[in-house]
């Protein structure tokens, strides 16, 4: 277990802490790296006392999860490091847990080993539920893979992914999807196994932002709906006028392309391909809602709905792709 890096990005922790890491540290892991992401005067005691257990590294300022995970990933000296383990510092986690993905990470040495908490237990959360549910399905529509907790801060991958981990854009709590996205489009091998689901005192010392971190999280998605709200409305300003509306579509065809091209999937890949596949794309979108003209509202929605996620998987894996 010594050839194996702890790291723990920690914010304004409590005291029972310290008792986490002296157990971690009592376990067999002597290399453990904190990163205090930019905890008030009042904490640093907190993190003095740990010191003798661990390395901690130091924000001025509040950076975000991700962002901490590089620093000790930047920072830590690899020499005879064999793998990194993340885990939380609010008591999700138990030393019992790092140790069994630890020895699946020894078995499995090419996979990204995750602990999968059960969100089905009744003392979850809500919005707990929801999120995961919500970002599993996300995942799901994104990659193709089926994986029951995406936003799981334990982790453990090898050495090798180092300049890979430190590639992964996001500094919030973004960069876990972003890595499991990215991790998934370069076809890395995920290992999973059950963990304890964990939530003290309803989760309060979570420092989750709902509505900003939210849509880092799914800033693509969010991102795509904006650019067709866009061309919905420049589609729908001269309806009724057949020549203006020729003219609008081909403006909202220019402006959609663009946008999803360079703000929302920032493809690289072939331009003049991927404008093809996206007129070829838009026309079988007017010959379907043709077909689907449907008078009732309710049945209108839930198509639409529908064809957004349709339209949105469809643009991300077939058109703009990157390749």
């Amino acid at each position: 277990m010594n050839n194996i890096l702890i790291i723990i990005p920690s914010l304004e922790p409590n005291r029972k802490m310290i008792d986490f890491v002296k157990e971690i540290y009592n376990s067999g892991f002597k290399k453990i790296a904190i990163v205090d992401d930019g905890s008030s005067k009042k904490y640093q005691d907190i993190f003095e006392e740990m010191e003798q257990y661990s390395t901690i590294y130091h924000h001025d300022i509040n950076l975000g999860k991700g962002e901490a995970i590089k620093t000790a990933i930047r920072n830590y000296d690899s020499k005879d490091i064999d793998a990194y383990l993340t885990c939380d510092s609010d008591g999700q986690h138990t030393v019992e847990d790092i140790i069994r993905v630890s020895k699946c990470f020894i078995e499995n040495k090419d996979n990204i080993v995750l602990g999968i908490r059960n969100f089905n237990q009744d003392n979850i959360p809500s919005r707990s539920k929801f999120g995961n549910k919500m970002s599993s399905i996300f995942f799901k529509l994104r990659t193709g893979i089926t994986l029951p907790d995406t936003q799981t801060g334990l982790r453990v991958f090898s050495i090798k992914y180092k300049k890979f981990a430190l590639s992964v854009e996001g500094s919030r709590f973004e960069y876990e999807m972003n890595f499991l996205l990215k991790a998934a489009d370069l076809k890395y091998k995920f290992k999973y196994l059950d963990i304890k689901t964990i939530y003290e005192d309803n989760n309060s010392g979570s420092h989750f932002h709902i509505l900003r971190d939210s849509y880092l999280i799914y800033e693509e998605p969010f991102k795509y709906l904006i650019t067709s709200i866009i061309i919905s409305f420049l589609n729908s300003i001269f309806s009724d006028v057949q020549i203006l509306n020729i003219i609008m579509f081909l403006i909202s065809l220019f402006i959609g392309f663009n946008m999803n091209r360079e703000w929302v999937f920032k493809s690289k890949g072939n331009k003049e391909n991927e404008i093809i596949k996206y007129i070829v794309l838009n026309i079988l979108i007017i010959i379907i809602n043709i077909l689907l003209s449907i008078k009732i509202f309710f049945l209108n929605f839930i198509i639409g709905i529908i064809m957004f996620i349709l339209l949105y998987v469809i643009e991300r894996k077939y058109i703009f792709n990157n390749k």
